[in-house]
């Protein structure tokens, strides 16, 4: 605390000074000494948190060490398990990558080695960025050059930022909203009028436990998958005419080799596992085989729906 005696003497000083201080221009930074403080400090600037991308379409490019991982990180399907010999459903696979491509740089290395081991299997891979209406729409009319006919297609376009709700800036409010509702609606729209309406099919949209239940830290991403699910029960209405059906997946926390450790903390077992009533987290498969089963004929009376994968997480 100052005394007033003290408070008078600081303003003077402030004063007297006042004149000197407006008059003072203090020595400019050269554009190299502002380059070498921003790669110093600054962890946008800092070379040692980037790393280029190795595959993709935008090979090359610079990108921070942790969006590198996950846009390269090794596909979760291992060829060697995968046993096509005695196949449950017999289909062309159709896959449309996002951004930087990671999972459509590693599906497409998996579809070379299945199609060496298994002639007849055909994996197709389209790159679009998700968020970009536009290469939505160049990697749709690209299906239909090349002859493709769409019967199911499952939108698993997915990502979340963890924040508290307060702390949510636009951009990263927009970005998950165009990458988790907005570019699964253009991309099922294009898709429907290039194909489905025409022909019939399904549709799949990978939504989650967080459009039906809320969760801290997820404000964006639990508007953004409860807005899959208005939109699954709107397309549902209005295309079931052409004998397009169209359902939702909503998946509890999946268990894969990423996320392995942190799921198995205990902090993360005593919080998020002990609430899903099965006490176990779902794997992959668990996923696949629901859509499977809605994309097969043992749905055909299913439209309109969310099938919860959710070992009873929601029942609670």
């Amino acid at each position: 605390m100052y005394t007033n005696e003290e408070m008078l003497a600081s303003i003077k000083k402030v004063e007297a000074n006042r004149a000197a201080n407006a008059a003072y221009e203090p020595a400019r930074m050269t554009a190299e000494q502002k380059d070498e403080v921003l790669k110093t400090y600054h962890p946008d600037y800092i070379e040692s948190q980037f790393e280029d991308l190795k595959i993709g379409p935008n090979k090359g490019d610079k990108v921070p060490k942790e969006l590198g991982a996950l846009l390269q990180g090794h596909s979760r399907i291992k060829a060697a398990e995968i046993d096509l010999s005695h196949p449950d459903y017999d289909a062309d696979v159709l896959i449309i990558g996002a951004g930087g491509a990671g999972c459509s740089a590693a599906l497409e290395a998996q579809a070379q080695e299945l199609e060496e081991r298994y002639p007849t299997c055909a994996v197709h891979v389209y790159c679009a960025d998700l968020v970009e209406t536009a290469q939505i729409q160049a990697a749709a009319e690209a299906i239909c050059q090349d002859g493709f006919g769409v019967d199911v297609l499952v939108n698993i376009a997915g990502m979340n930022f963890l924040e508290k709700a307060v702390d949510v800036k636009e951009e990263v409010w927009d970005y998950l909203m165009d990458l988790n509702l907005k570019g699964s609606f253009f991309l099922t729209q294009q898709v429907a009028q290039d194909s489905l309406l025409d022909r019939g099919g399904n549709v799949i949209f990978i939504a989650s436990q967080h459009a039906v239940v809320g969760n801290q830290m997820r404000a964006a991403y639990c508007a953004s998958k409860s807005g899959l699910l208005g939109l699954m029960r709107v397309l549902a209405l209005e295309w079931a005419a052409f004998g397009v059906r169209v359902n939702a997946v909503s998946p509890t926390y999946i268990l894969n080799d990423k996320n392995r450790d942190v799921l198995r903390n205990a902090n993360y077992k005593r919080k998020y596992l002990q609430r899903i009533p099965l006490k176990r987290y779902a794997q992959p498969e668990d996923v696949a085989n629901a859509i499977l089963f809605l994309s097969s004929d043992q749905a055909s009376m299913i439209t309109g729906h969310n099938l919860m994968v959710d070992g009873g997480y929601t029942a609670v």
